[in-house]
C-alpha cells in the first residue's frame, strides 16, 4: 500500500481563467474553468428579468402588468437588434422590480405587526376572560 506524496501549496493564479476547478488533481482539470460574471449571457439576464415581472405580476397585477410589457419590449427590441431601446425597458422593468421589492418588504413589516398586534389583543383578552366560552 502506497501513500499520496506531500505536495507543497502552489501560488494561484492572478488570472480568474487559469484557475482550475480542481486545484489539487492538474491532470483532468486542465480543460475546466469556473464559472465568472462574464460567462453569464444576455439571454440568461433577460430570462430572469422576465421571471422577476412574472413573479411580480402574480403577486400584484397593479405592478406586475407595466413590468411583464417591458419585459416583452425589451425582449422583442433586444431580438430587432435595437439595443439602446432594450437597455431603456431594462431600466425600466428594474424600476418596478425595486418599487415591487420595496412593497414587498413594507408589506412584511405591516403583517408581522399586525400579527404581533393580535397575539398581543389575544393574550390581553384571554387575560381579563372575555375570551373564553362562559358565554355559551
Amino acid at each position: 500500500m502506497t501513500t499520496g506524496q506531500y505536495t507543497p501549496i502552489q501560488e494561484l493564479p492572478t488570472n480568474h481563467d487559469e484557475i482550475p476547478l480542481h486545484p489539487l488533481n492538474t491532470e483532468s482539470s486542465s480543460s475546466h474553468k469556473i464559472a465568472t460574471v462574464h460567462d453569464v449571457t444576455d439571454e440568461q439576464v433577460t430570462a430572469l428579468c422576465l421571471l422577476c415581472s412574472i413573479l411580480n405580476y402574480l403577486c400584484c397585477p397593479f405592478l406586475g402588468i407595466p413590468a411583464l410589457i417591458f419585459a416583452i419590449m425589451g425582449i422583442e427590441a433586444e431580438k430587432r437588434g435595437e439595443f439602446e431601446a432594450a437597455k431603456s425597458h431594462a431600466f425600466h422593468l428594474k424600476i418596478f422590480n425595486i418599487i415591487y421589492a420595496v412593497k414587498l418588504i413594507i408589506f412584511l413589516i405591516f403583517s408581522s405587526l399586525c400579527c404581533l398586534l393580535f397575539f398581543i389583543v389575544f393574550i390581553v383578552a384571554l387575560i381579563k376572560g372575555t375570551a373564553t366560552s362562559d358565554h355559551y
